[in-house]
């Protein structure tokens, strides 16, 4: 049955996608749902819920508010809530029984920003779309409002978009690649949004360029592009070569030389060369960067890049564009069974699609939108030095 998922679960939903955007942020978030959801993202796809609290609710649909609507008793409990948290912003994320049953959550906002003085965001989220779109959506939202055209922009600096746990795990990953740019002289202006706050964002068009971590970040770079003339760079910094290469972009904007040329013009310095066929299944962006490292630091010539995300809106920014776009469950389990790799890379459930008996070396990479909690603490490394030397210890088994 295509479609059908007997292995791995489906990816995280959209409205799980808004809530991790929206997380550390400060603002209210109310999923208008039963509770199903709202236990659905918060003790499967929300790795910080037990460590770092947020203001995020669920409205507790009953039977009776889906038969008689919830609009005007809805508006005036977010209000109340609202008097004791004083949060900066109201975020409002439909859910599947919201949308069956057409609540405008367009109007209810409405009627909240009439009597409150803060923004009121509302996200036509349906259960029934990826987290990608939630995530951008998010994004795009709070730019929207609170983004300006700077007084001056600060040298050397960048942003860092697109940092959810849904596809960059722990904080301590972001933390490393803070580090990275910190060490080399650049300034980290906000955080799109893991340890990131409304403040530093509200900042973000000072910034000199943007570095998108992972493709949820890309509809909003395009926008600041558009927008404000900040240019961006989707890679994430996995060994010697890729972070090399984005430190260098950065400081030849600062130096007015321009955009630096694409990474896949430059001039490829392989050290060696394995006869290994590797796979590499993840998120696009750190799938491009993985594929970088291996091919340019550890001198792999056959490395195939493939992943269950979209670039959104359908970009195909050269260099991300993917072997393999992996649709469904049956197009995973037909590229494992038919073609020959001796290493994979990827969260450990895709394992569970091998066909029996077939023996590879398999480097686990979870990725909490996949798996939620199961793996997020485990240890792996795919930032840096750090990065590198893990995919090596693991490739010369």
């Amino acid at each position: 049955m295509k479609g059908l998922f007997r292995y791995i679960p489906p990816m995280s939903s959209d409205y799980a996608g808004v809530c991790s955007a929206l997380y550390e942020l400060g603002g209210m978030v109310i999923i208008h749902n039963p509770s199903g959801c709202f236990r659905t993202y918060s003790y499967v796809d929300e790795p910080r819920w037990f460590d770092k609290q947020s203001l995020i609710f669920s409205s507790g649909l009953c039977d009776n508010d889906v038969i008689f609507g919830t609009g005007d008793t809805l508006v005036g409990q977010i209000i109340a809530l609202w008097q004791n948290v004083k949060s900066p912003f109201i975020a409002l994320v439909g859910t599947p029984i919201p949308a069956l049953t057409g609540t405008d959550l367009e109007e209810i906002s409405r009627k909240i920003m009439d009597r409150i003085p803060v923004p009121v965001f509302f996200y036509h989220t349906t259960g029934f779309g990826s987290y990608t779109e939630g995530v951008s959506e998010a994004f795009l939202s709070l730019a929207r409002h609170f983004l300006s055209h700077p007084a001056v922009k600060v040298p050397s600096s960048i942003n860092i978009i697109g940092s959810t746990p849904l596809d960059c795990g722990s904080s301590c990953y972001i933390d490393a690649i803070h580090q990275l740019f910190e060490r080399a002289g650049i300034q980290i202006i906000a955080d799109w949004s893991m340890n990131g706050n409304l403040e530093h964002i509200g900042r973000s068009t000072s910034a000199l360029a943007n570095i998108v971590i992972s493709h949820t970040g890309l509809p909003l770079a395009e926008y600041m592009e558009e927008e404000y003339g900040i240019p961006y760079l989707a890679a994430v910094p996995v060994g010697h070569y890729i972070t090399s290469y984005m430190i260098e972009w950065v400081s030849n904007l600062r130096e007015g030389i321009g955009h630096a040329e694409g990474i896949l013009s430059r001039k490829k310095q392989n050290p060696s060369l394995h006869p290994d066929r590797i796979l590499i299944i993840a998120e696009p962006v750190l799938c491009y960067s993985i594929k970088q490292c291996l091919v340019n630091d550890g001198g792999y010539t056959d490395v195939v890049s493939a992943s269950l995300n979209s670039i959104p809106g359908n970009q195909c920014l050269p260099g991300l564009a993917l072997d393999y776009l992996i649709h469904t469950e049956n197009d995973l389990v037909r590229l494992l069974n038919n073609e020959r790799f001796e290493v994979i890379i990827g969260d450990p459930l895709y394992e569970r699609c091998l066909p029996p008996r077939k023996m590879v070396n398999y480097i686990p990479l979870p990725h909490v939108a996949l798996s939620g909690h199961i793996f997020a603490k485990n240890k792996y490394e795919y930032v840096g030095e750090e990065g590198y030397q893990y995919l090596l210890s693991h490739l010369n088994q």
